[in-house]
């Protein structure tokens, strides 16, 4: 990463998304990276993790079916637990 990039949503020292990005909960949710190594092609971006996530959530949306629905509170329940996770981490 660029040592002199700064985000754009950076507003002050405390509240900086530069810092979460290069933290070591930015990639992997901090858990890939110890189990498996820093260089593990599992330890991307959690943006990347969220894309995938999301997608997948929004391609079962398609089925009218309950299995969809029970699968899909399931998923947010969980999405929402990793972002609570992600925020009292660090």
């Amino acid at each position: 990463m660029d040592h002199d990039y700064s985000a754009m949503c950076d507003v002050s020292a405390l509240i900086s998304c530069t810092r979460v990005l290069t933290s070591e909960y930015g990639s992997g949710f901090g858990i890939i990276g110890p189990l498996f190594g820093e260089s593990s092609p599992l330890n991307q971006k959690n943006a990347f993790y969220g894309v995938i996530g999301y997608s997948v959530l929004a391609a079962i949306q398609l089925s009218n079916a309950q299995w969809s629905a029970n699968i899909s509170l399931v998923a947010g329940i969980l999405m929402n637990i990793m972002s609570v996770y992600l925020f009292v981490s660090k």
